[in-house]
């Protein structure tokens, strides 16, 4: 990659929306103090993030995509793992559910971006990171493991055409016909190992996943995680579980554990897959940790 312009914008043409917003592509496209990179792959937007975290040219770097691809351009940015990245990150929300935007309250109307940019307020947030065999990823909005993994299967692109963000919701309904129950331990930072029968595990750093609210009391930059544990239960305790999900009650269930964390170690049998922003995390067990105000973010209203 070679620019002078000072705001490298890595823009993934297969996001969601990315059709719709072509218009502000070409826009930014005739500006000279923009570099537009289109992606063909995850593996593109953080090799492009990582190169421009060394060019001293760049004032800021812009993910244009869906979480996945946010959370690809974190992982370049910061690919010395747990340290300040240094150039700021600014997000156009292209894609389908954009939960990182919604917690920091950006305008999740992409041609809004100009008068994000015009105002450029910087808030350090908070990144989570968990650690696998054999590798370290980190993740900026949520990790989760057990029967929504199931939910993402069941989803095809025609649902969420139609049902936006709420087709995760409409999943997750269908799903409960056939669920999964996973013997599930977990030591949360320097306390007793745990052992719960659980249907669902989340690692929370901001509050939506799928652009629905589950982990309510979640702050990007609060040095914490909230871990949530969805218990193994009757099919009404679960569809109860589910419906709080829209009340925005449902860690108030008895079938719910709720904890903050900064460290929590997480292991099931049988092997639950588990997902943190939309990429597989793969084996076990899984650790989870909290990386301090890790990252500059251009946000909206966000104040906390």
């Amino acid at each position: 990659m070679s620019t002078r312009a000072p705001y490298l914008v890595i823009w993934n043409p297969q996001a969601s929306q990315a059709a719709q917003a072509e218009a502000l592509r070409l826009e930014l496209e005739r500006d000279e103090q923009f570099h537009i990179c289109e992606t063909s792959s995850p593996d593109d937007a953080s090799l492009l993030a990582r190169e421009a975290s060394g060019d001293d040219r760049i004032e800021l770097v812009v993910a244009a995509g869906g979480d996945g691809t946010v959370n690809s351009v974190i992982n370049g940015l910061c690919h010395e793992g747990c340290r300040n990245a240094g150039v700021p990150l600014a997000i156009i929300p292209i894609g389908t559910a954009n939960d990182l935007c919604r917690s920091l309250e950006i305008p999740l109307d992409p041609f809004q971006f100009r008068s994000l940019i015009e105002r450029r307020r910087l808030r350090k947030i908070d990144l989570a990171q968990v650690e696998a065999p054999g590798t370290v990823r980190l993740f900026a909005n949520m990790a989760a493991g057990g029967n929504s993994n199931r939910v993402s299967e069941y989803l095809t692109d025609e649902m969420k055409q139609k049902w936006g963000a709420w087709c995760y919701l409409r999943g997750a309904i269908d799903v409960l016909r056939d669920l999964n129950g996973y013997k599930l331990s977990m030591q949360c930072d320097d306390g007793p190992t745990e052992t719960l029968s659980a249907w669902n595990f989340i690692i929370a750093n901001n509050r939506s996943i799928g652009g629905i609210t589950v982990a309510p009391l979640a702050k990007p930059s609060d040095g914490y995680l909230d871990l949530i544990v969805i218990e193994d239960g009757t099919t009404l305790d679960l569809a109860q579980v589910v419906l709080g999900v829209v009340s925005q009650t449902y860690l108030e269930h008895e079938s719910v554990v709720h904890r903050r964390v900064r460290r929590v170690t997480i292991e099931t049998d049988p092997h639950a897959p588990a997902m943190a922003d939309g990429e597989a995390i793969e084996g076990q067990p899984l650790t989870f940790s909290v990386v301090p105000a890790a990252l500059d973010v251009v946000v909206g209203d966000y104040t906390q």
